[in-house]
């Protein structure tokens, strides 16, 4: 009888019904809670918002990408800051497999999902093996602080623990779905248009003398577009410009290959402004590693590009746009001393892979691997050994998080060779996985693919100078590029920048 009421027409009618009366039942239980206890009451409102969401995890997919790039837009919950996007993503993600499990459905596992295991598991032997932190270094963030030492290792295990959970709902979810698919992908291109309309926006008010800030829940202040030496780098909707030029590096190449092979999915004239848009604020982002990733994207998916398929005369206007643009950037560049300062900086970072302040952070990251080579110090504690090991620091506790900013690095230190043994074979696996989808379909029958892969590549450039593996940015692109090689190897449906409309 359970199944077929389940099979019945009105089963999401149902859902939603009970979905309410669920809500409607712990809503009360909320104000109870609350008073007596501010976490009981969060979790419940928590519980409430994913019964309340289950009949709508199909819209809820696509929004994930209309609210990715906005992470300025802060849900304090007092224990820590949940940023709208992780809000959307974590949501869906929950809703989505509760579903599947209450109705008995089966859940397909993203490739690499037993190397990402392996990798969880070596994290959780990271933990167990953890020294105890200095007691002059343990700086003001003890107990139970959730950027304390006690705390701050099981937070990071299950920040990254989520964050694949949002790569599992998607690539099911939208990797079974041929139209859920096509929706996220416009709504990829079209939200980072609108994002970075916004953000330009900013930058614009900033250059007449406003000043915008967002503030954390932790009360940390961000500039929205920050001054650095008197060159204003734009941070816009993505909290800071080297996130910003992380969020465009996933963006851009579908971008540009929905502008090459349109229409489809979004009219090529959408696609050229969105392409327009984004191509200006990874500009003024002036971030090495956003530049020098998008660059290694672009050059990965250049020569898959069907170009024949653009008109001669868009063709001659973009070209005519990019030569105007590059010679008035020079131009800009060459009249004013502090750009011209700032541009030949990110070129030396560029070309000699670090400065000398992630220089300073790897030569801690190299101290804690002799130190501790096997296991690490800890993931999430090296920030305490920064007084030890810093040559800056001098011995003094910090008060705050300090990154060692490089993924690379930053698995050595704190979860030793086995953690950075674990990262490359998630690397490896995953990557060739999506190389193979390409490779058995042909290029050309998968510019999605194309496009998605070549932003992972762009991104493993950018994770030189940015640690943290668990940024919703990440998580969203991979889900959807396992998604595009699912749809590309089942082919029961074309590829949504190939599916030409009138």
């Amino acid at each position: 009888m359970i199944d077929r009421l389940r099979n019945s027409p009105s089963a999401v009618d149902l859902s939603r019904i009970l979905a309410y009366v669920c809500l409607a039942v712990l809503a009360v239980l909320v104000g109870k809670a609350v008073v007596a206890n501010i976490l009981e009451g969060y979790l419940i409102l928590a519980i409430c918002i994913v019964f309340a969401a289950m009949p709508f995890a199909d819209s809820l997919a696509v929004a994930v990408f209309w609210t990715l790039p906005y992470m300025v837009v802060n849900l304090p919950t007092g224990a820590f800051t949940l940023k709208l996007p992780e809000a959307v993503a974590y949501t869906f993600t929950t809703a989505y497999l509760l579903r599947q499990v209450l109705q008995r459905q089966p859940i397909r596992f993203p490739p690499a999902t037993a190397q990402v295991i392996v990798y969880l598991a070596v994290i959780c032997l990271s933990i167990a093996a953890a020294p105890a932190i200095p007691i002059p270094f343990a700086g003001p963030a003890t107990g139970m602080d959730r950027n304390g030492p006690n705390i701050r290792p099981i937070s990071l295990f299950i920040w990254l623990g989520l964050s694949w959970l949002v790569v599992v709902a998607l690539y099911n979810k939208v990797g079974k779905d041929s139209g859920i698919f096509a929706r996220c992908v416009r709504a990829h291109i079209l939200g980072g248009g609108l994002a970075s309309a916004i953000s330009l926006g900013i930058y614009v008010l900033a250059l007449g003398g406003l000043s915008l800030r967002d503030v954390a829940g932790s009360g940390s202040i961000r500039n929205l577009a920050v001054n650095n030496a008197g060159v204003i780098r734009l941070a816009g909707v993505a909290y800071e410009p080297l996130f910003l030029g992380f969020y465009l590096i996933t963006v851009i190449p579908i971008t540009l290959m929905a502008v090459v092979n349109g229409p489809a999915t979004i009219s090529r004239k959408w696609s050229v402004i969105c392409l327009a848009l984004q191509s200006i604020a990874m500009v003024l982002t002036f971030s090495s590693g956003g530049w020098a990733g998008l660059a290694v994207a672009l050059i990965a998916m250049a020569p898959f590009c069907r170009w024949e398929r653009v008109p001669k005369k868009l063709k001659k206007g973009m070209v005519t746009a990019v030569i105007v643009a590059i010679c008035a950037f020079l131009l800009t560049v060459l009249l004013n001393t502090k750009l011209f300062l700032m541009v030949g900086y990110m070129a030396t970072k560029i070309t000699q892979g670090n400065d000398i302040y992630r220089q300073r952070e790897w030569n801690v990251a190299k101290d804690l691997s002799q130190r501790f080579p096997l296991l690490g110090c800890g993931p999430g504690l090296a920030n305490f050994y920064f007084p030890k090991y810093h040559e800056l620091v001098n011995s003094v506790p910090l008060v705050g998080v300090i990154e060692i900013n490089s993924v690379f690095f930053n698995a050595i230190a704190e979860t030793g060779f086995l953690g950075l043994i674990a990262i490359g074979w998630c690397t490896l696996t995953g990557l060739g996985r999506l190389l193979t989808s390409i490779r058995c379909a042909g290029p050309q029958r998968c510019p999605t693919l194309v496009a998605l892969t070549a932003s992972l590549l762009g991104c493993f450039v950018q994770y030189i100078s940015v640690n943290p593996l668990f940024l919703i940015y990440f998580s969203a692109l991979v889900g959807l590029s396992t998604a595009a090689a699912y749809r590309t190897d089942i082919d029961d449906k074309p590829d949504p920048l190939l599916a030409v409309v009138a």
